[in-house]
This record gives structure tokens, sequence and C-alpha cells, in this order.
């Protein structure tokens, strides 16, 4: 009787704790690692091993590899382990193989269905005869696509604007087009990244608004003798030029770029061409949001809506006008993965940090990233993952780490059907078109690459269907030139691999 009355009494605590754990913040529960049955099983022979480690130390004794820093790792998706491998738990730069830990994560902690939300509202009182006494006001959302070519398919967030107000019947906005931000634009930047990056279309920040890319054009005119900036697009009035450039019949035809990070001062040097056609030079950004801004006021006033531009006393009287969509998460992600995004990644990153942790710092977009790798199991421990995109220098992890990270993608019930087959294939798309393309691999794996002065890294699995290896490769200061590091590299996967294609063929 005892007995059973200290079971009932244990039974009605473990209710009460199971109740209470709903008051907790849900960033706070911390969620036991993914253990997931696979299709596959461990059935790998010693042979089979055997022949894979034999690739990896031929890959590290190369004339590639000489005096380099090399982590390798191959685990076995179905049973975790890891069946072949070299210093696989030192911690090398990256590079931007860190953008399938970003991915990964995002991926799992959204869905693949998410989409990033930019609101447009009118602020102000609205009169009869169609007059907005207040403002156009754009709220950020981080989203990394407003605008960009890389979706030209999506529905044009200005004219939609336009579309809006006319349909609201708002003939004339009394106040100005402005945006709203939670990223300041000195934060836009990683303190870490390398100033000679900025200017680089690779290096743009990122922003609450980011849009077209973060890119935009400079106009230069050299017909005079002079180079003269004539104009940019869109057009940014906060923007200050140190003009350096010169003329000359033998010159480039583009001025060389300097911006240092998160500021309006841009310096063009060089020696340009004398041309009578205007040059135009594509630089970052530093405020993507003045630029939309700018693009809109411009369309509403081409579309008979004026826009006034008076500071005014504004009521707390909103319209909620449009709330715009981007495209699925695991579009943007593949386009992302495919064309190396540094400004993609680092919108994913910023945005993981938000919703974990209510404001989208940098740093706390590294912690989200940490946070949901560790909810696969992986030890994050003496792991960087400074940035989204792997940009930054200071991202030191090891072969080993980045290979767990990706069984636990692929072993995941919300990610295992559709991150595998985000990754560019090799011979086929993306960065790694031309990796493997003339030897028995291509088509048939998926890697992600990594490359700065010398680091080269590729991340990701084999096969492309129904992955049963996660493989990881890190190598740092190497001095050997492209085609030999490229053609040991393929001897190191092809080595690796020929044998389960060769059972394939045995078996049809």
């Amino acid at each position: 009787m005892m007995m059973k009355k200290a079971q009932h009494i244990i039974l009605i605590l473990l209710i009460l704790v199971a109740g209470l754990s709903f008051l907790r913040p849900s960033s706070a529960i911390a969620t036991p690692p993914v253990v997931i049955d696979s299709v596959y099983t461990a059935t790998l022979s010693d042979n089979q091993r055997a022949l894979m480690r034999q690739a990896v130390d031929n890959f590290v004794a190369s004339k590639a590899m000489h005096n380099a820093s090399v982590s390798v790792c191959v685990i076995d998706i179905a049973s975790g382990e890891v069946v072949a491998a070299h210093n696989a738990d030192s911690n090398l730069t990256p590079a931007s193989v860190t953008k399938t830990i970003t991915s990964a994560a995002a991926l799992k902690h959204f869905s693949p269905d998410y989409v990033f939300r930019t609101r447009v509202e009118c602020i102000g009182e609205r009169t009869d005869d169609g007059v907005l006494d207040g403002d156009i006001v754009v709220v950020g959302g981080i989203d990394p696509t407003l605008g960009s070519k890389y979706f030209p398919d999506q529905p044009p967030f200005i004219d939609l604007v336009v579309d809006n107000l006319k349909a609201e019947g708002i003939k004339k906005i009394n106040g100005v087009v402005r945006a709203r931000e939670t990223i300041a634009v000195y934060q836009a930047v990683p303190e870490k990244w390398d100033d000679d990056d900025v200017a680089e279309d690779y290096g743009a920040g990122i922003h609450s608004i980011n849009y077209c890319d973060n890119l935009f054009s400079l106009i230069i005119d050299t017909s005079t003798g002079k180079a003269e900036v004539v104009d940019t697009i869109p057009h940014i009035k906060g923007l200050t030029i140190q003009n350096k450039m010169s003329v000359g019949r033998s010159g480039r035809f583009s001025p060389a770029m300097h911006r240092k990070k998160n500021t309006n001062d841009l310096v063009l040097t060089g020696t340009l061409r004398r041309t009578e056609d205007p040059i135009e030079a594509i630089t970052t950004m530093p405020h993507p949001a003045e630029g939309l801004c700018a693009d809109l006021r411009e369309a509403l006033e081409a579309d008979g809506i004026e826009v006034c531009g008076k500071k005014i006393d504004l009521e707390e009287d909103t319209l909620r006008l449009l709330s715009y969509a981007s495209p699925k998460l695991s579009e943007i992600l593949a386009s992302l993965l495919h064309r190396s995004d540094n400004m993609y990644a680092e919108s994913v990153q910023r945005r993981l940090g938000e919703s974990l942790y209510g404001k989208p710092t940098l740093e706390n977009g590294e912690k989200a990233v940490m946070n949901i790798v560790h909810q696969w199991g992986v030890e994050t421990k003496n792991m960087k993952v400074y940035d989204g995109s792997g940009l930054s220098r200071t991202n030191r992890y090891s072969s080993h780490f980045l290979a767990e990270v990706l069984r636990g993608a692929a072993i995941d019930p919300i990610t295992k059907d559709v991150f595998p087959s985000l990754l560019p294939v090799c011979g086929k798309d993306g960065t790694v078109r031309r990796l493997c393309k003339e030897t028995s691999l291509s088509g048939l794996i998926a890697l992600k690459s990594g490359s700065m002065r010398g680091v080269r890294c590729y991340a990701g699995y084999f096969p492309v269907e129904k992955p049963q290896f996660a493989v990881v490769m890190l190598a740092n200061n190497f001095r050997c030139g492209t085609d030999t590091l490229i053609s040991a590299i393929e001897d190191l996967l092809v080595g690796m691999f020929q044998q389960y294609l060769d059972n394939d063929n045995d078996n049809n």
C-alpha cells in the first residue's frame, strides 16, 4: 500500500514538472540531441575503410600538401563512425564552408518554407482628398533578396508599394519616405572583416534593409580627359567620394575602390582609359536603405504621387500597407550555397540571432548557430564560428566538427530531405562546377567550396542521392599552384569513393 502511494506521489510530481516546463522561455529549453534511425547501415568492410584511409594518406603526403596544415574527416552518416581522418580535431581556417553551418542551422530553426518579411507603413493622418499628412516607412526584416538580381521572378517591391498606395487613394505625401531599422549602420560589417574586402562585391555588409544585393553603380565620365563621377545608381546622397583618379590612353576601364568598414567615405584611385561612353563601376552600398528610399520616392513621383519631404509631428495613426515576402528559405539557401554569397549568409545568421535572442547582432547570431548545432549532439567547445559566411579568418574549427554538423543535418527529420539537396554538385553547379568534371565522380558528389589566400576547403556529401558519407577537407598554408592543388583534391575524392562506384557497376 505504501509503495502504491509513493508511486502515485511521484507520478503527480512528474506531471507538475512537465506542466511547469511550458512556462520557461523557449530559448531556455534545452533540446535533446537528435538520434534517428537511418536507412543506411554501417556495412563497411575492413578493405573499404583501408582504401579510404589510404586515399587520405596519399593526399596528405602529396606534393600539393607539402608543409601545409590539413584536416580531413569522413563520417558514415548511418552509424556516426569516423571511417577516414587526418588531424580531424585540428582547428583550421575554413573560409566559405562555414556557410553550410549557417544554412543547416537556419533550415532546422525556421523550416524550409520560412520567408523574410519587409513591411511598409503609412504613418500620419489621411484626408478625404487623398493626402497623407505623414510619412511612408519601410520596416526592415533583414531580407537579403529585396531587389536582388538573383531572384528576377520575385514581384517588384517598389511597384507593389506604388500600386498599394494608389489602391488606398493616396495622391500626395506631405512627409518623407524613410526606413526603420534594427541593425545600426556601424554594425553592418563585422569588425574582423578586412577593410580591403569592404568595397568588393563580395564584401557587402548586412543591414535591416538590404537592396539590390547591397551594390550600387558609379557612373564615371572620362570623355573630357578628366575622370568625374557624374551619377550613382541608386542615388545615394550620404556618400563622400575622394576622387584621386586620372585619365590616360592606356589606362584601366575601372578604378580601384577602397572604403573602410562602416563608413561613407569611398576612395577612387587609378588611371582610367579615356572613352566617349561613360564607365560603370560597381561597389558596395554603405547604407542600402538610403538607396531603396530614393528609388521608391522617384517611382512615386513618376507615377504622379508627390512626396513633399516636410518634417511633420506625427500622430500614432498607422496603416499597414504591405507585408512583402521573400522567396522561401530553401530557395534562398540554395542560391547562397551555389554562389557562395557572403551577404546572404550574414543575413541568415543575423535573423537567427534576432529570433533566438531578440536582437540581430553578430554576437547573437554566432550564439544562435552554435545553440542549434549543439541540438544535434555536436560538441562546440573550442570551435569558433564568428560570422555566417566565413569571410573572416577568425573562424576556426575542425573537419570533425563540420562533418558532425553535416551528419546532424542529414539525419534530422526537419532538414534531412532538403539540406543535402541544396549543395552544389561537383562537375555541374556553382563554385564546384569544374571540380571532378573530368572524373568518374562528376555529378555524384555534392560539396560546398571555401577559398581565400592560402586556404582551400570542401565539405558535403557522397553520394548526391541518399547521402551515405559526410565529407570534409580543410587545407591551410599550402604553397602549390591551383592546378596541382585541384589535381590532388580530385585524387583524394576519387580514391575514397571510386570503390562505391565500382560496386554499383558490379551490381548492375
